[in-house]
This record gives structure tokens, C-alpha cells and sequence, in this order.
């Protein structure tokens, strides 16, 4: 089977789809999304099936060469550009008018949607009620991200790319005025802060200084780490993670870290009690001193940090894998294939 990937594979999850696609015996061609995209008019008519991911305007290009090749487009969901809360920055409900229509139109024109979990489903059917619209949950690669015996540096790990808009969707803010009441409980817990710098480290660094936190709060880029088991080993080194975010499809910097045993600590909103499982690890109230109270409890509970940590673990494992997502993929591309025969 030949496929046309019309994305950006600057993510790591639609990297681990491309690299899936090839484990399922494929033959993928990636490509950007161009606005003279007829360049890929050759590509388009070899291809048996067209693949992207987001619904939004970087998919128009996609949608546009399946219809006019008549070929099936597979399309992911990535979030925000479904979403229909207008209290959340940069969704589908707050976006302009042009913007929204280059959703609608990829939406409605798709052959099957794939959403990575069912509060997100459940938002782009909203917008478009497709009749193919499938939960299939993002993966992690849980033989790279498991537990790992490891000397514990840091008390608290959060992850997230620092822009100036994506640390106040992932709630990092919060979690650093947080840990004011956590450093009154445990004074030499340290707080680490991981995410390459887009512009928006600059106000978190000026808000530890302002907090007197900048002694306990540590920033590492991505970058830092050669490979991902670099990475998961580094995760191994964290008692808790955290995910206060205003918003998420899925949580995969989540779902690794819960993969690697740690016990986490999420928002009540959107996708993560659903992606969670556990009411024990979810703050009601989104506020910083709920959270405090949350990171307290697991931090002075040995055993109830490993109960929840092994629950993690099992849950990332059992549900959340890169052998589950592949075994729903095939099925989804055989699919598209067989009924155009």
C-alpha cells in the first residue's frame, strides 16, 4: 500500500505514526503541506491512500488531492482546532471565520477521522457529525518508556514547548506559584520544567525570581536529551508529573510519564481525567493551592506514590501503547483500501 503523508512530522507523535505506518509494511512518502501542493500531483495518483494530521488549514492541501484524485484521506485530529470552547485561546470557537471554514471543509471531506480520545470526538462532532469518526488513542513506545530503578532528583516534572501562549494552556504559571506551598512542606524539593524555549521561558524565569523560587526550579531543553531513552531515563529521576493544563486532546508527555511509573497530577479539564482514569490524581478546583495540595499528599505518601505510580504504569501499558495504536491503524487504512475495490 502506498501512502501520502501531507504533514509536518515535527511532532513526535506524527513521527511515531509515520514510523508505524512503515512497521505495517507501507510504503509512506512524507510531504509538507505547500500551498502549491499540485506539485504532488504524481505522488497523489500513485498514492492508495492520503494521510495528515490537524484539521486545520495544513490539511486543506491533503483534502484538496483526495478529492480531486478520488483517493481515501485518513485524517488524525490534533485538538485545538476542534475544540469548541471559547473560553480555551486558539480553538476552533475563537479562530476567524476563513480559518474555521478550512476545518469544516477537511472535516466533512475526510473518509474516516481518528481522534485521539473521546472528549475530542465528542467536540469535533460538534462541528461536522461524520459518520466515521473513530477513537483510537495516541501511543507511547512503552518498551522505551517503562519504570527504571533510579536515584530521585527531582520531586515535580512538567513538560510542554515554552511559546509565550503554550505555557499558559499548559498551566505552567500555576504550577510555579504551586510550589510556594510545596517548598513550606518539603524546602529542598526541586521543580523541573522541561520544554524547548519558543519565547516564553523568559516570564516563567522572572516569575520563579519574583516568587523566590529560581533556587528550586529548573529548566531543560528537549534538545538536552540525545536520544528518548535519554529522555525516559530522565523521567525515571522525577517523583511526580504534572499536567495543569487548560487543555489537551490526549497528553502524550503525560502518558510517557505515567509509562515510566510516575504517579501524576492532572486538571479536571478536557481530555485528562479520561486519559487519567483516576479521580485520586485530578484537581477539581483550578487553582494553585489545590494543586499544592495534591503534589503534598503524593510527596509525604510513600506508598500511596507507588500504588499510583504502578496504576500509571499498568494504565500507559494496557491502553495507551504504540502496539495498540498500530494494531487500530491497519484495520483503518485496510479499510479505506478494501472499499474501493
Amino acid at each position: 500500500m502506498k501512502v501520502l503523508a501531507v504533514c509536518q512530522p515535527y511532532a513526535t507523535f506524527v513521527k511515531q505514526d509515520l514510523q508505524i505506518l512503515r512497521e505495517l509494511g507501507y510504503d509512506v512518502v512524507n510531504v509538507p503541506p505547500v500551498r502549491n501542493f499540485w506539485l504532488y500531483r504524481r505522488l497523489a495518483r500513485q498514492a492508495d491512500v492520503i494521510f495528515s494530521w490537524w484539521a486545520h488549514k495544513d490539511s486543506t492541501p491533503a483534502t484538496l488531492l483526495a478529492r480531486g484524485f478520488n483517493k481515501p484521506l485518513v485524517m488524525v485530529l490534533g485538538g485545538r482546532e476542534v475544540v469548541i470552547d471559547p473560553t480555551i485561546p486558539g480553538t476552533f470557537a475563537n479562530r476567524e471565520w476563513h480559518w474555521r471554514q478550512h476545518v469544516k471543509f477537511n472535516l466533512r471531506n475526510a473518509t474516516i477521522l481518528l481522534s485521539p480520545s473521546e472528549w475530542l470526538r465528542k467536540q469535533a462532532s460538534e462541528i461536522v457529525r461524520h459518520p466515521r469518526n473513530l477513537l483510537v488513542y495516541n501511543g507511547v513506545d512503552t518498551s522505551v518508556f517503562k519504570p527504571l530503578p533510579s536515584q530521585k532528583k527531582y520531586a515535580v516534572v512538567a513538560c510542554g514547548l515554552q511559546t509565550p501562549g503554550a505555557i499558559l494552556i499548559k498551566g505552567m504559571p500555576e504550577l510555579i506559584e504551586s510550589f510556594v506551598y510545596v517548598l513550606r512542606e518539603f524546602p529542598h524539593a526541586r521543580l523541573v520544567l522541561v520544554g524547548d524555549d519558543l519565547g516564553g521561558r523568559a516570564y516563567l524565569i522572572s516569575m520563579t525570581r519574583r516568587l523566590g523560587l529560581d533556587k528550586n526550579v529548573d529548566f531543560v531543553n528537549y534538545s538536552d536529551f540525545e536520544t528518548t531513552a535519554d529522555y525516559a531515563r530522565f523521567l525515571n529521576m522525577c517523583q511526580v508529573y504534572v499536567q495543569f493544563s487548560r487543555c489537551e486532546a490526549f497528553g502524550v508527555a503525560m502518558v510517557e510519564a505515567m509509562a515510566c511509573g510516575l504517579p501524576v497530577i492532572a486538571s479536571s479539564r478536557t481530555a485528562l481525567p479520561e486519559i487519567v482514569g483516576c479521580d485520586e490524581m485530578i484537581v477539581l478546583q483550578y487553582a494553585p493551592k489545590e494543586l499544592a495540595n495534591k503534589i503534598i499528599s503524593i510527596l509525604s505518601d510513600n506508598e500511596c506514590a507507588r500504588r499510583l505510580g504502578e496504576y500509571c504504569a499498568s494504565r500507559a501499558r494496557e491502553r495507551f501503547s504504540k502496539e495498540i495504536r498500530k494494531e487500530k491503524l491497519g484495520p483503518v487504512f485496510e479499510e479505506v483500501t478494501d472499499s474501493r475495490l
